[in-house]
């Protein structure tokens, strides 16, 4: 959880071989941030399994367990998208500071009512809800960064360090959870997760990293909401890949949601017991991260999803057909190394479509699909839970499983490349200077650019400037189209419209590598491949 850093590579720098899982940490700023990192991911998971313990001692239903893990995912799905913005517009380092100082006093209040016996099921729940809000607010920019801080070959070791950090912290966490909830109470282990939140505040404050300076002010905030919304419409590459995450994370909630139910009442152990076998889970994904270089390079993504999900559907149904509790622990390293597998492909998978002026709110919308999943499968799981059982309910999720990875088998898990994420490439359109002088407010603004086709080729052209269309609108244009000339029938006028003089300037601002290509295709077509003319205007009445 922290602010971006400039750049480790230029733009244009072209990709190098994969570089390995540890490379990363070589940065001195990285290395900080991942062990600042690490320490709240193990007092999160300790907290995480302290709240489940302490619910299923004040009640035995199997759904107002289940719903402690809901809440949290709850929270994040309700406020991902204004924290993605959020971490767009303002200083991560400022807000993030904010939040962490936020979930110290959440974790405070909740060890002040443990510890006076005040504690009950209600405030349980909305206590770790209120922890899920604020931490919704600090996720995207913290995934969000993580390109900036590496160089381009380090990326995927990046994602992959992050998803260990994660995984590492549910190994290490739960068990020490468990030992402190044994001798101490879930109260000791609220201070142990406070302190961890009051360490990332401390290192966001010594280390004090603000991104570069901006031509053009920050976008106004649902302006920003608006652009990230408009930037994930028009990339359709992002829309299987949510539908991915959220069947996956709606089956992997059972392992979170209906493991303290399935250790209480099914192998009948305590909360140490508990703890050993969350962190069997964690060592399950961190020894996945050494198994996903080999297979990223001889497995295309779509294959190691799939063998992730089929993987789960294995896990859960053996919880579901074992008693003993050793089993139990051996079955739960294998679902947790499902789990990493999936997470990171998936992470790797989207942030690498995202350039950096808007990674952290088009993140924010796929991790509303990943903790939407998580939110709505642990509400379900843990209502069937209650009403069948919980080893009905492993049996229903491992078919649920199945099912999902059959209907979304045919569905791409997309790469990728440089030219995705890189900006500053040459602008792929005229852009006159204005002999009058324009507020940045001032708008709308429509751009018009002419083309001349010649007619056995006005097909391709169209197909072409469809896709660079789309481009357009994710990076602005709140209108676009191209009409041909009924009095010129082989000349084209492209039409594109930002709401303000300031949009048309972040358009232009925005253009990158892949746009490039987008536009010297389309380009391709013209008589003899000059840029269009080009006309803009700034519309005088009318028009909103």
């Amino acid at each position: 959880m922290t602010p971006t850093a400039p750049a480790a590579t230029s733009p244009a720098e072209p990709a190098a071989r994969p570089a390995r899982v540890t490379a990363p940490l070589a940065n001195p700023f990285f290395r900080a941030l991942f062990i600042a990192s690490l320490t709240s991911n193990i007092g999160s998971w300790m907290q995480t399994l302290a709240a489940q313990w302490q619910m299923s001692g004040l009640t035995t239903s199997a759904l107002l367990i289940a719903l402690i893990s809901a809440a949290n995912s709850l929270a994040i799905f309700v406020l991902i998208v204004p924290g993605g913005v959020l971490a767009d517009i303002l200083s991560r380092r400022r807000l993030l500071m904010v939040t962490n100082g936020c979930l110290f006093v959440t974790a405070i209040v909740l060890a002040t009512l443990t510890f006076s016996g005040l504690a009950r099921p209600g405030t349980l729940l909305v206590l770790v809800f209120a922890g899920g809000l604020f931490n919704a607010l600090t996720m995207p920019g913290w995934q969000a960064m993580i390109p900036d801080l590496v160089a381009r070959d380090q990326f995927r070791a990046a994602v992959t360090l992050n998803g260990v950090s994660t995984n590492v912290g549910q190994a290490a966490g739960p068990a020490l959870g468990g030992l402190v909830v044994s001798f101490g109470g879930p109260g000791a282990v609220y201070l142990i997760n406070a302190a961890s939140f009051l360490a990332i505040v401390v290192v966001l404050w010594r280390r004090a990293t603000e991104r570069p300076e901006q031509a053009l002010p920050a976008e106004r905030f649902f302006a920003a909401v608006r652009g990230g919304l408009r930037y994930v419409r028009f990339r359709p590459e992002l829309r299987p890949l949510m539908i991915r995450v959220a069947s996956f994370s709606f089956c992997a909630s059972s392992l979170f949601a209906l493991l303290p139910v399935y250790a209480r009442q099914h192998l009948h152990v305590g909360s140490l017991s508990f703890g050993v076998m969350m962190a069997f889970l964690g060592v399950g994904g961190v020894g996945a991260v050494f198994l996903l270089p080999r297979l990223g390079k001889s497995l295309p993504r779509s294959r190691v999803v799939a063998g992730g999900m089929a993987l789960l559907a294995v896990a859960v149904t053996c919880l579901a057909l074992n008693d003993s509790y050793w089993i139990a622990c051996v079955i739960v390293v294998a679902a947790g190394a499902a789990w990493l597998t999936l997470f990171t492909t998936y992470q790797v998978a989207a942030t690498s479509l995202l350039p950096s002026w808007v990674r952290a709110r088009a993140l924010s919308v796929y991790l509303m699909a990943l903790f939407g999943g998580l939110s709505a499968g642990a509400a379900i799981w843990g209502s069937v839970a209650s009403s069948l059982g919980v080893t009905t309910a492993y049996f229903i999720v491992a078919g649920t499983t199945v099912a999902l990875l059959a209907a979304t088998w045919r569905l791409p898990v997309p790469q990728g490349s440089a030219s995705d994420i890189s900006v500053g490439a040459a602008i792929p359109f005229p852009m006159h200077e204005p002999e009058e002088t324009l507020e940045l407010e001032h708008g709308p603004v429509v751009m018009n650019h002419r083309y001349s086709i010649d007619p056995q080729d006005a097909d391709e052209f169209l197909a072409a400037m469809e896709q660079l269309g789309a481009a357009r609108r994710r990076r602005g244009a709140i209108y676009w189209a191209v009409y041909r000339d009924l009095n010129r029938p082989n000349e084209y006028v492209e039409t594109m419209v930002t709401e303000t003089w300031a949009d048309r300037l972040r358009l232009r601002e925005r253009t990158g590598d892949a746009d490039l290509e987008l536009y010297q295709r389309a380009l391709s077509f013209d008589r003899g491949g000059r840029r269009p003319e080009a006309e803009e205007y700034l519309v005088a009445a009318g028009g909103r």
